[in-house]
């Protein structure tokens, strides 16, 4: 089974990763790939750096081409894909069987997560215009669109019991692992 993760800036998306790796599945994050890349042109490993990279590749190689990368990488058995940001990555890997789950959590809060993470040292406006970047290219359709939806604004067990809830519903589908 894949299960591939969409969601706003800080909304909680490599928790929800974390938590799914706690209970037997393998992480392929899209964010590090690009990161990777952003070191092997010694640039520094910042969001804007990333960002760029992302929109280059995405442009050069088709919208869906990260996707493509990590789906390469998957072998049998359970696998979470962090980061998606495009809406193609999300039909790509849809197209292979993969389920796209959402997480949405208030703006306030992903905001406030993100100043505490150290992500971002810009004001509440500068980080929703960042954050309408990401929605312009799919972040809001995928989730929109997800399969599943959880809403990331309460504590770590709420989120898990959510998370495992989707895994028992995912599992009774025919042909799941």
């Amino acid at each position: 089974m894949i299960i591939a993760v969409a969601g706003g800036i800080a909304a909680g998306e490599t928790t929800v990763c974390e938590i799914l790796e706690k209970n037997g599945f393998k992480k392929i994050s899209l964010s590090d790939m690009l990161r990777d890349e952003v070191k092997k042109k010694g640039l520094p490993v910042i969001r804007e750096n990333l960002r760029a990279l992302g929109d280059e590749l995405r442009k050069s190689k088709g919208a869906s081409v990260l996707a493509q990368l990590a789906f390469e990488k998957t072998d049998k058995g359970n696998w979470v894909i962090d980061s998606l940001l495009a809406w193609e990555e999300a039909e790509f890997l849809k197209s292979k069987g993969a389920h796209i789950l959402g997480v949405i959590a208030p703006d306030q809060l992903r905001y406030e997560r993100a100043i505490k993470r150290g992500r971002i040292d810009k004001g509440f406006e500068e980080f929703m215009k960042m954050d309408e970047h990401d929605r312009s290219i799919g972040t809001d359709k995928m989730v929109g669109e997800a399969e599943f939806v959880v809403v990331n604004d309460g504590s770590l067990e709420e989120l898990e019991a959510g998370l495992l809830l989707i895994i028992k519903t995912i599992s009774s589908y025919p042909g799941q692992n």
